[in-house]
């Protein structure tokens, strides 16, 4: 009992001095709530990155075997770095990539000095099954785990702030709720799912609706209600009552994963999932899988500066501009443009008199796009 006081004060100071909502002390994350009189409860929350994707979006810069997260498109880091570090308070993550990407992805985990698990998927089959991957790996450390879902190509502008919902968010989980992040519109968006949430102050809303995309009407409508809320695709899961209501839904998919994980094989500093068993799963995502049929799908409002970067126009959006709104990166002249977006990776780039457009060069391949069509550049190069 010496040992547990003397660890429960050090973990009390830290919280004191260091941190206001936690404390971390090796891969454990440890809320304040969670010293009891009889003892130490600790809550293992494992950060899961999912770096997958086709590439398409961000063409020609984002390729299948170089997709957006591996590339430097804001700050200093990789969008997968800076995905890391958004998280590193809370220790050792899973990161989920397929075989390709997966030197890299090492090379760019250890760049930033970090440590990771990285599981290999044999082939892509949506984030269902690699949430149930991951989840069932978490209870291999605690069967109180709660997993942290992050999309490894997401802008988070205010990390401050992002932290402080999700420490929100890990609290509902550790009620069992199965929690999703909610951005909170700030415009009529057409590009994004929307979820519909009780119209309440709460910070942790029950989900009434998932909502497809909009046209523009209801975008409109659905901003000035003020209880609709981007579907950011990150969550933050109780691992093990994720799997039971898997496993009512979709008894399938948690059967396979599950085989998929014990028959998986260690190659080198990577888990290689058995693909017998993986490929059996369904192709599906954990929306359709399980947060639109639950019953307990919650909703934590998220304003932070957030952006799925899936156009061009949506990094030009986010990007440092001109007096004229462009924003240009490599060699680069313009000379009356207005709102242009021009990336130039292997020679010059020259724009007279445009504007609204992206104009993304590299050593092969080229696109010049309006940026109100950059959703549908991804039809172009599938």
């Amino acid at each position: 009992m010496g040992c547990i006081f003397i660890f429960a004060l050090c973990v009390v100071i830290a919280n004191a001095l260091l941190l206001p909502n936690l404390a971390c002390t090796g891969n454990l994350y440890i809320m304040p709530h969670q010293f009891l009189a009889e003892g130490l409860f600790m809550t293992v929350v494992v950060p899961v990155v999912l770096s997958g994707g086709s590439g398409s979006r961000l063409w020609p810069k984002s390729r299948q075997f170089y997709p957006k997260q591996l590339h430097k498109l804001y700050g200093d880091c990789t969008m997968l770095q800076h995905t890391l570090k958004r998280v590193d308070h809370l220790g050792e993550p899973i990161v989920i990539c397929n075989n390709e990407q997966r030197f890299m992805v090492a090379d760019q985990v250890q760049a930033i000095g970090q440590r990771a698990q990285i599981i290999l998927d044999p082939i892509a089959r949506n984030t269902a099954p690699a949430i149930a991957v991951a989840a069932l790996s978490a209870l291999q450390k605690s069967q109180d785990a709660i997993i942290v879902v992050l999309a490894a190509d997401h802008l988070i502008e205010n990390t401050e702030e992002f932290r402080r919902c999700l420490d929100i968010a890990i609290e509902a989980a550790e009620e069992r709720k199965l929690v999703t992040f909610g951005v909170v519109p700030t415009k009529p968006e057409t590009g994004y799912g929307y979820i519909k949430t009780a119209a309440n102050n709460s910070p942790v809303k029950p989900v009434l609706q998932f909502v497809e995309k909009p046209n523009r009407e209801l975008a409109e409508e659905y901003l000035a209600a003020g209880c609709y809320y981007w579907n950011s695709g990150m969550f933050v899961f109780p691992a093990a009552p994720l799997v039971d209501e898997l496993e009512r839904l979709q008894p399938e998919l948690v059967r396979h994963a599950r085989a998929s994980l014990e028959n998986a094989q260690k190659d080198l500093d990577f888990l290689r999932l058995g693909a017998a068993n993986f490929e059996k799963c369904s192709n599906i995502s954990i929306d359709y899988a399980l947060m639109e049929h639950t019953s307990n799908a919650w909703t934590v409002p998220l304003l932070a500066g957030w952006s799925d970067l899936g156009s061009w126009d949506a990094v030009w959006d986010v990007a440092q501009k001109d007096d004229f709104g462009n924003s240009c990166e490599g060699d680069v002249i313009l000379q009356d443009c207005h709102d242009c977006f021009v990336m130039a990776d292997t020679r010059l780039v020259t724009l007279l008199g445009l504007n609204n457009l992206a104009v993304i060069e590299t050593a092969d391949g080229i696109l010049v796009v309006d940026k109100t069509k950059s959703q549908d550049v991804k039809n172009i190069v599938s």
